[in-house]
């Protein structure tokens, strides 16, 4: 069903490969009142609005009033359920149709659709997330995602169309490896992509920390991409970071982080040379 609704996107071939479609992830001990921040939240995002601004009592067709508000509607229910673990196109489907209607987009509020989320929700338990699996494919956008060439110990943490992250965990070590996407400001030079770069690392650095020299670098690759490689040392250990930051195209307003980042006591060359893999293979060419 969620296939169907939204034009089968999630299942394309891409380099030779065909790209699974995301198995539904509980992310564990939400409270019912966070499960409601996540959905207000999620569609509030979709209107362009503030979520303290959203009217719950009203259905997406009449926040939103314009003609594009079933997909509106479509994308942001799909990530409803890519963000608390469940089909959240067909249950509010169901429930549409229990009230004798044939769209949930103009027959159940924001609200009711809130509250069949807590309800699914509650019916699951906390469990740890799928292991990751060799040649395991997806796609964030228009870009094919694979898990880490070693997966021994990776997790599938969380998966969706714009997000796609794997974490391992052992004694003293923590690495996760992400790619999503991201709203970037205009391309205008390569100057001002780095700065911008330099600037969102900056923010992302745990405060409190010791971060040794660093600057961005522009990446080979046909779109523009920006490299950083970052060592910080925080109260909670030492953290190595290696991302690609890409423009999906110079005429985009978006693009895609790729980061592996490991949080440990001690650098590792074999972690310096997955991390690489790993960027590099989930980024733009």
């Amino acid at each position: 069903m969620r296939v169907f609704v939204l034009f089968q996107f999630l299942a394309v071939f891409s380099t030779a490969l065909l790209a699974a479609e995301c198995p539904f992830i509980r992310p564990p001990g939400l409270s019912p009142q966070q499960v409601d921040a996540i959905v207000f939240g999620t569609y509030a995002h979709a209107l362009g609005m503030r979520p303290e601004a959203l009217d719950t009592k009203k259905t997406l067709k009449k926040l939103d009033r314009t003609d594009n508000a079933i997909l509106t509607y479509s994308f942001a229910t799909l990530s409803v359920g890519e963000k608390l673990g469940f089909d959240a196109i067909q249950k509010y489907f169901d429930a549409a149709k229990a009230k004798g209607a044939s769209h949930p987009f103009d027959s159940l509020s924001v609200y009711e659709l809130a509250g069949l989320a807590r309800a699914e929700y509650a019916k699951g338990v906390d469990a740890n997330p799928p292991a990751a699996a060799e040649k395991m494919v997806f796609k964030v956008d228009k870009l094919i995602v694979k898990a880490p060439v070693q997966v021994e110990g990776w997790h599938l943490l969380r998966c969706g169309s714009e997000d796609v992250t794997f974490q391992r965990q052992s004694a003293g070590n923590v690495s996760t490896a992400t790619v999503r996407v991201a709203g970037l400001p205009p391309y205008k030079s390569n100057a001002e992509f780095l700065a911008l770069v330099k600037s969102m690392w900056a923010a992302a650095i745990p405060a409190g920390s010791s971060v040794g020299s660093w600057e961005p670098t522009i990446a080979a690759s046909k779109e523009p991409c920006a490299d950083a490689r970052i060592k910080a040392v925080g109260p909670t250990g030492t953290i190595f970071m290696r991302s690609r930051i890409c423009y999906a195209s110079t005429k985009s307003n978006y693009g895609y982080v790729t980061l592996y980042s490991n949080n440990t006591s001690k650098s590792n060359e074999a972690l310096t040379v997955e991390a690489e893999a790993f960027v590099v293979g989930n980024s733009p060419q």
